[in-house]
């Protein structure tokens, strides 16, 4: 994983560790992203610090929300709990309320019907 996908994780991943309005569940979810990212789940401080040099960049979102969505795939059943926390994490990373339905329903079936990354992220750009 690079570098700027890390310092989403490790942002993100605090917040889960540190509220305790995070489910169970929400952080088991990150906890497989990060064993299939291979990032190491003792947060690296550097990285917290960091996160306002990518948190407007949107390729680097996306790509982060691709991942996740592909990693919950993965390793859960796709139920309502799963899909609201997925939906949680795109509001998170800038999208619109209004489009969250939209957005999540495309890249599960990007995700199901095994398009790459750069192909989802032209489709998105057109």
């Amino acid at each position: 994983m690079n570098k700027k996908k890390t310092i989403i994780f490790y942002h993100y991943y605090f917040l889960i560790i540190t509220q305790k309005s995070s489910s169970n569940l929400e952080r088991r979810l990150f906890e497989k992203f990060a064993q299939d990212s291979e990032i190491n789940l003792v947060i690296d401080e550097k990285y917290l610090f960091l996160y306002d040099e990518v948190a407007y960049s949107f390729d680097v979102k996306f790509e982060f929300l691709y991942s996740l969505y592909k990693s919950a795939l993965t390793h859960f059943i796709l139920d309502d709990e799963i899909e609201n926390i997925l939906k949680k994490y795109c509001i998170k990373t800038g999208f619109l309320n209004s489009n969250i339905k939209e957005l999540s329903y495309f890249l599960i079936e990007s995700i199901a019907l095994e398009k790459p990354f750069d192909m989802i992220i032209e489709e998105i750009k057109l």
